[in-house]
C-alpha cells in the first residue's frame, strides 16, 4: 500500500509538473497571439485604389519592421479634427477607405494602418506586445504631423480594431479627445474562449486565460477613460457575440459612456446609419466649437 501511495504521489507531482511546465511554455512563447493576430490570407496589394484624396506614410518601428498607413483628407477644406481608425482583423487599407467618404465630405481627415504582418506592412504579428508598441508608436508619429497637429483626435476601432482604439486612448488619454468602438469585446480570453472551437479547444477553453496574458484588457482599460466614450453594438452580432461588447460597457465610466444598441451584421453601423454615427463623431467635437 505504501508503494502505491508513493507512485500515485510521483505521478500526481509528475503530470501536475508537466502541466505547469506545458501553461509557463505557451504563455511565454505566445501561442495564443499566433492565433489572435495572424491573417492567413494575403490582403498585400499594388497602390491604395481610392479617389479620395490621400497621403501614403510608412513607418519605421526600432526593429526595423515598416507599417504601411494612409491619411484621407478632405480636398477642398482644412479638415476639422482627424479620426485615427483602428481597423478589424483582415481589414486592409483598401478595404477600410471604402467606409471614409461621407466622413471626408463632413471635413474630417481619416488616418488608418495595416499592423505588423499583414497586407503591405512587413515583420510578423506573433506577439501582442510588440503590436501595442507600435499602435501607439505610430499614434505617436502621426499626432506630430503638421497637417494633424492642433486639431481634435477622435480614435475609432471597429472589432479587433477596437481592443487596439481602448488600448491606446487608455495610454494616450491627453491626446485624444474620444473614443469610438463597434462591434469589440471587453477581453482576448472571452472572445477566445467564444472561438475555442475554431483551435479544437472547445472542451477546454477554461484553459485560455490561463495560456493568454490578456496584453489588451479591455475592461480596465476603459475605466481609465475619462473623455467622451461610445460602444456600439448590433444584438445581432455573430462574429462578436453582443454580450461582450455590452461587458464592456458595463465596465466603462457611464458619466462619459454611451451605448448604442443597433441591429446587423458585424460592424455595419455605419453603411446603415450613417447620419447617426456621423452625429456621434460631431459630439465629440463639442468641446472645441
Amino acid at each position: 500500500m505504501k508503494t502505491f501511495f508513493k507512485i500515485f504521489k510521483w505521478t500526481f507531482f509528475v503530470l501536475g509538473f508537466l502541466f505547469i511546465s506545458s501553461i509557463i511554455f505557451m504563455r511565454t512563447s505566445r501561442v495564443m497571439d499566433k492565433q489572435f493576430f495572424t491573417v492567413r490570407k494575403d490582403y498585400s496589394y499594388e497602390k491604395i485604389q481610392s479617389d479620395l484624396s490621400h497621403q501614403e506614410f510608412y513607418f519605421e518601428m526600432e526593429d526595423g519592421v515598416k507599417l504601411h498607413g494612409a491619411l484621407f483628407k478632405p480636398d477642398s477644406l482644412e479638415a476639422i479634427a482627424t479620426i485615427f481608425h483602428h481597423p478589424g482583423n483582415g481589414m486592409n487599407i483598401n478595404r477600410a477607405a471604402v467606409q471614409y467618404s461621407f466622413l471626408i465630405e463632413r471635413g474630417y481627415q481619416v488616418f488608418t494602418y495595416e499592423r505588423r504582418g499583414f497586407a503591405n506592412s512587413t515583420g510578423v504579428a506573433d506577439n501582442a506586445l510588440e503590436l501595442k508598441d507600435d499602435a501607439l508608436n505610430v499614434f505617436d508619429q502621426l499626432i506630430k504631423e503638421e497637417t494633424v497637429k492642433g486639431k481634435p483626435v477622435i480614435l475609432w476601432g471597429q472589432s479587433l480594431g477596437g481592443a487596439f482604439a481602448t488600448m491606446n486612448m487608455a495610454e494616450r488619454h491627453d491626446f485624444a479627445d474620444g473614443l469610438i468602438v463597434e462591434g469589440t469585446f471587453n477581453s482576448f480570453n472571452a472572445i477566445g474562449q467564444h472561438y475555442a472551437g475554431m483551435v479544437n479547444m472547445e472542451k477546454i477553453k477554461w484553459m485560455i486565460p490561463l495560456l493568454s496574458p490578456n496584453d489588451y484588457p479591455a475592461e480596465e482599460n476603459i475605466q481609465k477613460i475619462h473623455k467622451p466614450v461610445v460602444v456600439i453594438h448590433s444584438k445581432e452580432d455573430k462574429q462578436v457575440p453582443y454580450e461582450l461588447g455590452r461587458a464592456l460597457y458595463q465596465a466603462s465610466n457611464k458619466e462619459s459612456t454611451q451605448f448604442w444598441e443597433i441591429d446587423g451584421l458585424h460592424i455595419n453601423g455605419m453603411n446603415q446609419r450613417r447620419q447617426k454615427y456621423l452625429a456621434l463623431f460631431d459630439e465629440m467635437l463639442q468641446p472645441h466649437s
